[in-house]
């Protein structure tokens, strides 16, 4: 259901071009100097949903699974006049999260509470060499009977420790529990995980099994050159060059 979702929700906004509109946003409020050529640089961006078989779950990493938002990022350098004229765009920056499921099931005497279980052994070990770009990832059924699956909700667990953890799935009491829109946002934000490209490569997304990857791309080879210069004595004209 996951997969399929995101899947589905992915393509549309890429039909609908989405993604375009919010890169020429981002570019225009970082380089206003480009006027109309913002549409440009973001023309025919797009997004998709890969996602590969888990493998080997707590001997490297404590979690289910791997979230690596792939996606371009602008940077851009101040000219003479002390303007920001000048702009790089690098298409392939990764940032990477990990994730341990965690289902909940009602107890109690009058099934008010929910029981999460605990933590294996490993991942007491292991948890705290990853908490800085590590979450739990929470799901139950809404109603078990009929296999009712209820919203992801999403624990981030950078700023605590592995007692921490443990104690949230023993009480049943999170301090701040994300939805996977707010966790998706702040991932390819760069406000959480890790862009650690060494951590993702070997730990992350180690022998592409265990993680899902959501890349943002310009499909058919299309897309701008890699940087460029906007003359600021005249604003609508725009220079464009590749490395080399």
């Amino acid at each position: 259901m996951f997969r399929g979702n995101l899947r589905r929700a992915v393509n549309e906004a890429s039909a609908s071009r989405k993604f375009e509109r919010a890169f020429a946003n981002d570019v225009s409020r970082a380089l206003p100097q480009l006027g109309t050529g913002a549409s440009g640089l973001a023309q025919g961006l797009v997004a998709s949903v890969n996602f590969h078989n888990r493998k080997h779950e707590n001997e490297k990493t404590a979690a289910d699974i791997g979230i690596v938002i792939c996606r371009p990022e602008v940077s851009t350098f101040p000219s003479i006049e002390g303007e920001a004229s000048h702009w790089r765009i690098s298409k392939d920056q990764r940032r990477g999260l990990l994730a341990q499921a965690k289902v909940g099931s009602l107890t109690g005497v009058r099934m008010s509470r929910t029981k999460w279980g605990r933590l294996k052994p490993s991942q007491n070990t292991i948890i705290p060499e990853r908490i800085k770009y590590f979450c739990m990832l929470l799901y139950r059924y809404t109603d078990p009977a009929r296999h009712v699956l209820g919203p992801f909700e999403w624990q981030l667990c950078n700023k605590h420790n592995v007692d921490d953890v443990a104690k949230w799935l023993k009480t049943d009491k999170f301090p701040e529990k994300l939805s996977s829109e707010q966790i998706l946002r702040k991932l390819s934000l760069g406000q959480i995980g890790t862009a650690n490209q060494k951590v993702i490569e070997s730990i992350i997304d180690a022998q592409k099994t265990g993680y899902m990857e959501i890349r943002i791309y310009w499909k058919d080879g299309m897309g701008p050159p890699s940087q460029g210069h906007v003359r600021t004595n005249n604003p609508s004209r725009l220079q464009q060059r590749r490395p080399g």
